[in-house]
């Protein structure tokens, strides 16, 4: 085996462990890396699919649907296959070096058949590909199911080339695993791959079906098992679980969402054509030498436009972007085109690009070796000008996760359940907002993180009685930008019986707006109010007043109530806000209003109530604004 290729290969591996580590360590942002990753680790646990009774409510990860009592994941098992390979061997990135290894080899070996002498010039196209480097270090089935379908592209060729059986099988086995992969990439160049076996075997019968039959062969034991897989999982051999996970993530145009309860995306031809122009346009600065690449590409092809096999490179290329034309994500991926995670779906095609490239190179080192060496500089040179472009994206992203990542890092949790408070109307999936904290599916891990359900969570004191329970809050603090919150992991207690006690400790501010003497406290059960008293009518800065809320699940049962406490009836499940107005009269209109907002849930006995409350403080611009910020030194909870 030549030298270069074992060279490339260890480059390969190097480039994704370099861009793991250094790019995007805490994942991408993009919200399938963790699915792939728990999916994967469902595997290594010997599970197919997750049992809704125990995951629905608090667990329902991301991307997941369900068939009767059981959950799977929207995505075939073929990458998530790799990643428990690697966890089973004792670190999960072995499968990102597998994958960029198999990239670049099969890169090699497609080159090789078009035009040998090029694999290595083809390899070195692709390893300097941004698109390449950023994706080597993603857990994202995109490289993966890119290498399948270049390998068995180039082993239908080898096996028209040779005439003989084997190369038919492996690329049939090759197809075979790309379709329980990622099933419509398969199924582009397999259309590709099919049409051209039956062009180059134009005359001859015998050898179409026999290029036809071994390559079936290769690939009909992965075609059924991926029937029993879909049958497993959906109920249908025909159906993928793709589809079955949610009616509106589907090819086609309309009403489109990747899973029931998120907000649906109206797509329409002419958002296909946007995302079709902005996603094209982008791969030649994801393409090696940042346009210099695609130059060589055009090149190879008119060069060798009388060469069948360059059109089998053009119509891979072409045939990816026509296809993706129909798939309403593509819109989403438009908006990381230049400068998020570049046109990911058409990752296929760069290896293709590549061995154009290499094709090129190829000729112009035959020609004359200054030629291929100032070539060679080019693409080094503008494959460097997406450097920052990388990196700004990169660094941020990963910024904006450790901020999320501090909080649970600091506060050293061990046999938890930590309710994720931050943004309950987007967070309302596990892996989703945090894709870091990928989950033990077997929910035996030292920590659990449990989706916010309000005054359900109360639940899961009962689930895990031998746990403890946190939530994730987001807020500012007090002299902090309103647009710069902290994360905070607080203990989270659950208070029940017949009545509940929440006492509190006002303390006046004494902002600048002038005198604020009357301290008023009220509460509000869902939006409306039920009780409001006035503490203080000669209240100044730095004063603090003492009161008290009881609740109940009915006023039969609310005691009276004495000096400094106001009672509440909450007759069924809901959200019960406290809050404290420092104004200059018993008014609200000017008042300084500082609130806490508990959880409240109906049982047999009568009430839980989940503590600490969350922080909101009101602020009047032009309209009434309530900000998520830490109250505390003006409404605190006393234990």
């Amino acid at each position: 085996m030549p030298w270069a290729f074992v060279g490339g290969a260890a480059l390969a591996g190097g480039a994704a462990l370099v861009a793991r580590a250094n790019l995007f360590p805490l994942m991408s942002g993009d919200a399938d890396e963790p699915v792939y990753v728990y999916q994967g680790r469902m595997l290594t646990h010997g599970h197919v699919t997750l049992s809704a009774a125990a995951r629905t409510e608090f667990f329902h990860p991301w991307l997941f649907g369900r068939h009767g009592s059981r959950l799977f994941s929207q995505y075939q098992p073929g990458w998530p296959a790799v990643i428990a390979l690697g966890h089973v061997l004792g670190d999960e990135r072995v499968a990102l070096v597998v994958a960029a290894i198999a990239a670049v080899a099969a890169t090699w070996f497609l080159a090789q058949e078009i035009a040998p002498g090029s694999g290595g010039f083809a390899a070195a196209v692709l390893l300097l590909s941004p698109m390449f480097v950023v994706d080597a270090g993603l857990y994202l089935s995109y490289l993966w199911a890119a290498a399948l379908v270049a390998g068995a592209l180039a082993g239908m060729l080898a096996g028209l080339r040779t005439n003989r059986r084997a190369p038919f099988c492996l690329s049939g086995a090759l197809f075979g695993l790309a379709f329980l992969t990622r099933p419509f990439d398969a199924l582009l160049v397999a259309v590709v791959a099919g049409g051209y076996i039956v062009i180059a075997r134009w005359r001859d019968g015998p050898g179409t079906r026999l290029a036809v039959l071994w390559t079936a062969a290769g690939a009909l034991p992965f075609l059924v098992l991926t029937a029993f897989y879909n049958n497993h999982v959906t109920g249908n051999p025909f159906r993928f679980p793709l589809q079955a996970a949610s009616r509106l993530d589907t090819f086609g145009f309309g009403a489109r969402a990747m899973a029931p309860g998120q907000t649906t995306l109206d797509y329409t031809p002419r958002a296909a054509l946007s995302a079709l122009t902005r996603n094209v346009g982008a791969v030649p600065l994801w393409f090696a030498g940042s346009g210099v690449g695609l130059v060589l590409a055009v090149a190879a092809v008119v060069m060798h436009r009388r060469r069948r096999e360059t059109w089998v490179l053009v119509a891979t290329i072409v045939l990816f972007p026509v296809g993706y034309f129909f798939w309403w994500a593509t819109s989403l991926a438009a908006s990381g085109a230049l400068t998020g995670l570049g046109p990911h779906y058409y990752v296929p095609v760069f290896v293709p690009l590549a061995v154009l490239a290499g094709w090129a190179l190829r000729d112009l080192r035959r020609r004359s070796s200054a030629l291929v060496t100032v070539a060679c500089a080019a693409l080094v040179l503008g494959s460097l000008f997406m450097v920052p472009t990388i990196l700004d994206n990169a660094h941020g992203t990963t910024a904006l996760q450790r901020a999320k990542l501090a909080p649970f890092t600091s506060a050293r949790l061990t046999n938890a359940v930590v309710v994720m408070r931050t943004e309950p109307s987007m967070y309302s999936y596990m892996l989703l907002g945090y894709p870091f904290l990928v989950d033990d599916p077997d929910q035996s891990g030292s920590v659990l993180y449990a989706t916010d359900r309000g005054p359900a969570s109360a639940e899961l004191a009962r689930q895990f009685p031998k746990r403890r329970l946190y939530q994730l809050v987001q807020r500012t603090e007090p002299g902090h930008a309103l647009l710069r919150p902290s994360y905070v992991v607080e203990p989270l207690r659950i208070l029940s019986g017949a009545q509940v006690r929440l006492q509190f400790t006002a303390t006046n501010p004494g902002t600048n707006r002038g005198a604020q003497p009357f301290v008023v406290a009220t509460v509000t059960v869902d939006g409306r109010t039920v009780a409001t008293r006035t503490l203080a009518t000669g209240s100044h800065a730095g004063v603090t007043v003492a009161f008290d809320v009881v609740l109940a699940p009915s006023a039969v049962r609310l005691t009276a109530s004495a000096r400094g406490t106001l009672v509440a009836a909450v007759a069924h499940d809901g959200v019960v806000r406290v809050d404290v107005a420092f104004g200059p009269d018993a008014r609200r209109d000017h008042a300084d209003v500082y609130e806490r907002a508990y959880f409240v849930s109906r049982t047999d006995s009568g009430l839980t109530v989940q503590t600490p409350g969350l922080h909101y403080h009101r602020f009047v611009v032009d309209k009434v604004v309530w900000v998520r910020q830490n109250v505390g030194d003006h409404l605190a909870e006393r234990p």
